[in-house]
């Protein structure tokens, strides 16, 4: 692969972080589902971009997991959390 591309690809994903961590900061502010919601993205991002180092991301059976985990964590994310929990995560930010 030209090394073009592969810059291409990587500022793509660098991309991709500093998007959901800047949505991620906004959403702290907005409430607490929506930043759950955009946690899980943010880290499904940051994962993403190691796999492009690990790999080249062609490990499809481990994105079926993680788009599956994505879901779950989504999932009870709606349910609710403690407070307490939500701000442990929001002191991150």
């Amino acid at each position: 692969m030209p090394v073009n591309w592969w810059i291409k690809y990587l500022s793509d994903d660098v991309f991709n972080v500093i998007t959901y961590y800047c949505l991620t900061t906004i959403a702290k502010h907005v409430g607490n589902i929506l930043f759950l919601i955009c946690v899980i993205f943010l880290s499904y991002h940051i994962i993403d971009l190691l796999m492009y180092f690990w790999d080249f991301k062609t490990s499809h059976y481990f994105y079926f997991d993680l788009f599956y985990t994505a879901i779950i964590f989504i999932k009870l994310a709606v349910k609710g959390y403690k407070p307490e929990t939500i701000a442990k995560i929001k002191s991150i930010f």
